[in-house]
Formats: C-alpha cells, sequence, structure tokens
C-alpha cells in the first residue's frame, strides 16, 4: 500500500509540472492548501475522501 501511495505523490507531481502549474496553483484549483499538495507529494501522506 505504501508504494502505491509513493506512485501517486510521483504521478501527482509529473502531472502538476507537466502542467505549469506550482503547488499553490494546484492546491487552489483542487480547493486545498499547497502544503497539501507537497505533502502528497513527498510525504507519502493519504490522500482523504473528502477532498473535493
Amino acid at each position: 500500500m505504501e508504494n502505491i501511495i509513493k506512485q501517486l505523490g510521483q504521478t501527482i507531481k509529473t502531472a502538476r509540472q507537466a502542467a505549469g502549474l506550482t503547488q499553490d496553483m494546484l492546491g487552489e484549483r483542487a480547493d486545498v492548501t499547497g502544503r497539501y499538495i507537497m505533502a502528497l507529494e513527498n510525504e507519502s501522506k493519504k490522500p482523504g475522501f473528502d477532498v473535493p
């Protein structure tokens, strides 16, 4: 499971960078903080189900 979470974080980061977005910009679009995006990408944080 931990490996899947790490892969998710890398996928988010790769897609965000390809779109030319900062973590803050993506967070604003997803209605979360840039810090939350950073945690998903770099700290293997599991996304919550209540994230829009």
